[in-house]
């Protein structure tokens, strides 16, 4: 995790009045999509979130949040870009012209 991360205090929106924190980023870590889970275990997990009305950002939460199973990470030592917006496809097109891609 390479930027910085900033906690807000509890109930605030306005930080530019907020004292910020700088949170340490030794035990944290981004998470990368997509990711891998067996069926068997990832179906009932959404089934479990859409039936309690939770959110959840990724199917690794979703396991987390209504299972026992045990998430493991794993280091990722290429890029695994996500496209959500056009820039992003831009910078996979990048990635793929890349001489080790050809």
């Amino acid at each position: 995790l390479a930027d910085t991360i900033k906690r807000l205090p509890p109930g605030a929106r306005d930080t530019v009045r907020r004292r910020l924190r700088t949170i340490d980023r030794d035990r944290l870590r981004a998470m990368e999509t997509p990711q891998a889970f067996r069926r068997s275990l990832i179906e009932p997990a959404y089934r479990e979130i859409r039936r309690r009305g939770l959110t959840v950002t990724d199917d690794a939460a979703a396991l987390e949040l209504v299972t026992r199973h045990r998430v493991t990470l794993l280091e990722n030592t290429t890029p695994n870009p996500k496209i959500t917006r056009p820039a992003d496809l831009a910078w996979a097109e990048f990635l793929l012209t890349r001489p080790e891609h050809r």
